[in-house]
């Protein structure tokens, strides 16, 4: 199995007109446009994408500390100096964070050398503006941030053919975009990448919007997903072979391809399976009004902490920690009375969902992880350094 580093290492001289576009230059490109393109291109703004590279990797310092540094630079360095992404280029790029209106959005837009667009919706950042938005997918519909994407693909070019794409709530987003659209801009989508990102209700996937796009979407999780298995998919969904293990698959740099795209294998783990079954039991079993209360008392409670990243907040982690535990036991009984509840109620769908004996070995991780068939471990697939298994 390679790396992203390998499939663009052979196949970075093939031009998209010789090697037509597939599913790891999806995750690639959105891997790569996680990235903070917004402080070198503006909306109005169109770049080669070799030249807004360049730009960006001279502001390294700047990025964030929650991205991988050395390999999202080298990965960006090779995609720009490649001829298969050293002739597009990058515009109408947006982003807007705002803890007051609870949300966080980025998009932009990559006008590929084959003449067809990709749209990549940013997933979830460190703010913790970002992740309340994301909790708010537990009564709220739609979020704030649907609402921009619908309003970011209206604005697209409307005589090219597009893709669209997102990793974690970035795919959610790529896939409400292409439900909610105009039919005009609709039309014109090939495909729909959502990578590990949510799905949606029932109520929603049975409407006509998301059924006019159901067949274009292609879903993609990783083999102990979490955060894909949220909600419902409609649609067929892949299983991507993954390096590391439990959350750490949720990050695409461990994401595996072959040749012609991702590689894929049958089924999910069944930490995945236990850990999703868990929290849709609770959610199916509390109100949308209780998770509301339950979801705002707790952002109400990191709030007071007086960090808005968590970044800030790993910074001086126990000391954060500690003010945390003050907060709650500060609050209002009636929030702390709350928080306890939901714990009961979460706890109780825990062991609801707990599979046979036999199966307790692989989601407790004791020295065991499945293999594609839910048997024995794969070989030769390295952990992460410092991740025990």
């Amino acid at each position: 199995m390679a790396s992203l580093f390998e499939y663009l290492t052979a196949n970075g001289d093939r031009h998209l007109r010789q090697f037509p576009f597939n599913s790891a230059d999806n995750v690639l490109l959105c891997l790569l446009f996680a990235l903070p393109f917004e402080r070198v291109l503006g909306e109005r703004e169109r770049q080669p994408f070799p030249l807004a590279a360049a730009e960006l990797l001279r502001h390294q310092a700047e990025w964030p500390r929650f991205f991988n540094h050395y390999e999202d630079a080298r990965l960006l360095y090779l995609a720009a100096s490649s001829a298969r992404f050293g002739g597009m280029a990058v515009e109408r790029c947006v982003s807007v964070t705002s803890p007051r209106e609870e949300i966080q959005f980025a998009a932009m837009t990559c006008a590929l050398d084959d003449g067809s667009d990709f749209v990549v919706f940013r997933g979830t950042d460190d703010s913790f503006a970002a992740w309340k938005e994301d909790l708010n997918m537990c009564f709220l519909s739609p979020l704030p941030a649907q609402l921009r994407a619908v309003a970011y693909l209206n604005g697209a070019p409307r005589d090219r053919p597009m893709r669209l794409g997102g990793h974690s709530k970035g795919g959610n987003l790529a896939v409400y975009a292409a439900a909610f659209c105009d039919g005009e801009i609709r039309q014109n989508i090939v495909e729909v990448y959502n990578n590990d990102g949510p799905g949606f209700s029932r109520e929603l996937m049975r409407g006509a919007a998301y059924q006019a796009v159901r067949d274009r979407i292609r879903t993609y999780v990783p083999q102990s997903s979490i955060v894909g298995m949220l909600f419902e998919h409609e649609e067929n969904y892949e299983v991507v072979r993954c390096r590391g293990a439990g959350f750490f698959q949720h990050i695409l740099h461990n994401w595996q391809v072959g040749p012609l795209g991702l590689l894929t294998t049958d089924r999910v783990s069944g930490s995945s399976r236990y850990v999703s079954g868990t929290l849709r039991s609770w959610i199916e079993n509390s109100t949308a009004q209780e998770r509301e209360a339950l979801i705002d008392a707790l952002y109400d409670i990191l709030l007071r902490v007086n960090v808005e990243t968590l970044s800030q907040f790993g910074e001086n982690w126990t000391g954060n920690i500690l003010a945390l535990f003050n907060s709650i036991s500060e609050s209002d009984p009636r929030i702390r009375r709350m928080v306890w509840e939901a714990l009961v109620s979460l706890g109780r769908a825990a062991a609801q969902n707990l599979p046979s004996p036999a199966r307790l070995g692989p989601i407790l991780g004791r020295r065991h992880r499945e293999g594609p068939e839910g048997g024995e471990p794969e070989r030769g697939e390295p952990p992460l350094p410092g991740v025990r298994l």
